[in-house]
């Protein structure tokens, strides 16, 4: 069966979006892969540990929001995805960014091509996304489009469980609140939600 990405965005974001933890999401996920391109690869991924990966990355946005916190004029955090060569091997990266601006009616995300944040220490490695891209890479039909639904749904799945955990001082500032989308650079788009003093809010 043909790979039909305009469908296959839509599932992905109708699953993150119905999704109550990122293990919930990420097995939604994978049954969904699994329907599109039968491979023993989506048993390997669904063992992997999601609850170390989440820690990791933790690990990275808090300092990351301590030490280089984003000024008022941040509406939107915007965490982009891009795929690099990193040591010996490709992978998917990950970035923080934010913008002064937000357009709801923006399906391009072009608000996110012009970051006003834009943190020295803004790159993270994911684990998890990195171990799903080796296992993607040498899955044979199943590598479009494991890649592209993981690839986008994961970080989905997993930022927003991050974000919306972690306190609002760290995460707002002074701001009553702040949109958070995630992406594929010059690519696919998902508009997450939004962190609130009150906690996180779905759009």
């Amino acid at each position: 069966m043909e790979f039909d990405i305009s469908q296959a965005a839509q599932r992905v974001k109708e699953i993150v979006h119905s999704s109550t933890s990122t293990r919930q999401g990420l097995t939604a996920l994978l049954d969904y892969c699994a329907k599109l391109a039968p491979n023993p690869v989506w048993a390997k991924i669904a063992k992997l540990d999601i609850d170390a990966d989440q820690q990791g990355l933790r690990d990275w946005l808090v300092p990351l929001l301590t030490t280089s916190p984003p000024d008022q004029s941040i509406v939107a955090y915007y965490v982009g995805l891009f795929e690099t060569a990193l040591d010996d091997r490709e992978t998917l990266l990950l970035y923080l960014s934010g913008s002064t601006h937000f357009d709801p009616a923006d399906a391009y995300g072009d608000w996110t091509g012009d970051p006003a944040y834009f943190p020295e220490d803004r790159y993270a490695l994911s684990a998890v996304l990195d171990q799903i891209y080796q296992l993607l890479v040498k899955a044979d039909t199943a590598g479009e489009p494991g890649i592209y639904v993981l690839g986008l749904g994961y970080p989905c799945l997993v930022m927003r469980d991050l974000l919306a955990q972690l306190d609002p001082k760290l995460t707002l500032g002074a701001r009553k609140s702040r949109v958070v989308a995630v992406g594929f650079d010059e690519g696919d788009l998902i508009i997450l939600g939004q962190l609130t003093r009150e906690g996180w809010r779905s759009l």
